[in-house]
Order: C-alpha cells, then structure tokens, then sequence
C-alpha cells in the first residue's frame, strides 16, 4: 500500500499538533487555577498575629487619600488589622510613600528590604511613581489597592476576575476572593 505525500505530513505532524494543544490546555489550566496568594507574606503576622504596621512615610494628599480609602474598604474588612503610622523614620512592616521616581517601568511597586526566609517578608516598600501622574482618585486608589495588595501577600489574578489584582485600572478594591485569600492567610 502506496502513502501519500500529504497523508505522511499529517500523520507527522500529528504529534506536535497533540503536544501543541496540550501544551495549550496545562497553561490556560495552571493560570486559572493559580491562588491570587503570593509568597512574600509578612513574616510575624501570619500565624495568628492579624496586625500589620503601615507607615506612611511620606504621601500626597491624592495618595494619602487612596491609602486610606484602601485600608477601610479592602484591608479591615478581612482579618487584617491595620496599625497606621506617619513617621518618615521609622521602618515598619510596610512603608509606604510616593515620589517622582522618572520614567521607569512601573507606576506602583511592592519591594522586599528584609527577608524573613526566602518566602517571608518581615520589611517592605510600597513605592508609587508619581511621575506618571497626576492620579485621578481612582487610579490612585486603584494603584495604591495593588500595591498593598502585594504587600499583605497577593498575586496578580488572571485578567478577566473583577478584582484590583487583576490589574484592571477601574478596579478600587479587593474583592471577595482575594479577601479570602488574606483572611487565610492572617
């Protein structure tokens, strides 16, 4: 029996066509089902102690306002407790401040500055670049709802979920999920 040309094509293409598709399905599986928890939780505050220690170092009133609009509405209502400070100082569990930090590749960045292990975070930096700015309330809000987000241990979250942490800029808040997450978490 004669094999065509084309049928040994397909009959080898096959295999990669099948690896491809697979290759497709594990990916698309693995992001949906990741946890929208990170790994850079605040070392003494997981484990039964619920507080974690805030300092505002130095803030806009646009960004003071969206901290605090942040830590009422999508910190408090899980089992977090927030200790603010304003001592510019001071280094706490999570420093936050803003500046005109140029043109980098970020508007808002969470960064570990003391490790507890290498998946603890004892110390860290919340820093917002202020010169992408001016922020309208809510993408201050929402910039600044990221940022903390990541600083009490969240991931980013596939971008169709309705949450903050899935970066969408209209998003102010931390929904259910991601709340639950932190209230596992604390």
């Amino acid at each position: 029996m004669k094999i065509s040309r084309q049928t040994r094509r397909f009959t080898a293409a096959r295999p990669a066509r099948i690896f491809a598709a697979l290759t497709v399905s594990l990916s698309l599986m693995s992001v949906l089902l990741t946890p929208a928890r990170g790994s850079n939780v605040l070392g003494h505050t997981a484990g039964g102690n619920s507080t974690v220690v805030f300092n505002q170092d130095t803030l806009t009133d646009r960004i003071h306002d969206a901290f605090h609009f942040v830590i009422d509405r999508s910190i408090e209502p899980t089992d977090i407790t927030a200790d603010l400070w304003h001592d510019p100082d001071a280094v706490k569990e999570v420093n936050i401040n803003d500046a005109d930090y140029g043109e980098t590749s970020w508007y808002g960045k969470w960064t570990c500055i003391e490790w507890a292990s290498p998946t603890v975070c004892d110390k860290g930096r919340v820093k917002i670049n202020l010169y992408y700015g001016p922020y309208s309330d809510t993408e201050a809000r929402s910039l600044v709802c990221e940022e903390v987000g990541h600083a009490v241990g969240l991931a980013h979250r596939p971008s169709t979920a309705p949450s903050r942490m899935s970066q969408q800029w209209h998003e102010t808040k931390l929904d259910d999920h991601d709340k639950n997450h932190l209230n596992a978490l604390y």
